[in-house]
């Protein structure tokens, strides 16, 4: 979730996705961007499906985005 100001709250940001599924974690950037992390990747997606024009929090228009796979995170199964 990208474009959002220091004032939207990691409880603003979990309000506005768990209804799509578990959230594993969320980093707050600020002034930059946050990290939803959901525990499945079905639940990323149908909240990407839906939100793909944006979610407004506390009147701040949030820009919904996959990131960038980071090799070095990933932990092997």
């Amino acid at each position: 979730a990208g474009s959002h100001t220091q004032t939207i709250t990691e409880q603003d940001i979990f309000d506005a996705f768990y209804a799509f599924g578990s959230i594993r974690t969320i980093n707050i950037i600020p002034s930059k961007c946050a990290f939803v992390e959901f525990v499945n990747r079905t639940d990323a997606e149908s909240a990407i499906s839906q939100l793909r024009h944006g979610v407004f929090i506390r009147n701040c228009k949030i820009t919904i985005n996959w990131s960038e796979s980071r090799q070095n995170d990933r932990v092997a199964d």
